[in-house]
């Protein structure tokens, strides 16, 4: 069964679970610069949500260095914490 997710995350109520079906869509998306804008739109939807702050981690590891993913770790471990 094919599942277009980007069309889902255009589909999906403010505040709703935007974070994991943009995730879901940057899986999927065949273009490298869009499933990054992607990646990051999860992590930016919701901080908490530990898959894409890891991706979001993975990504600004490989493009500017290991020092920079630390920032979003944290952010997302306190943000889990809290809850």
């Amino acid at each position: 069964m094919y599942r277009d997710w980007r069309e889902a995350l255009a589909l999906a109520a403010p505040g709703g679970a935007q974070a994991p079906l943009a995730l879901a869509a940057a899986a999927q998306e065949t273009d490298e610069r869009r499933a990054i804008d992607l990646e990051r739109e999860a992590y930016q939807a919701d901080r908490g949500f530990t898959p894409a702050a890891n991706h979001a981690a993975s990504w600004r590891t490989e493009v500017i260095g290991v020092r920079s993913a630390s920032p979003g770790l944290d952010i997302c471990w306190r943000s889990r914490s809290a809850s």
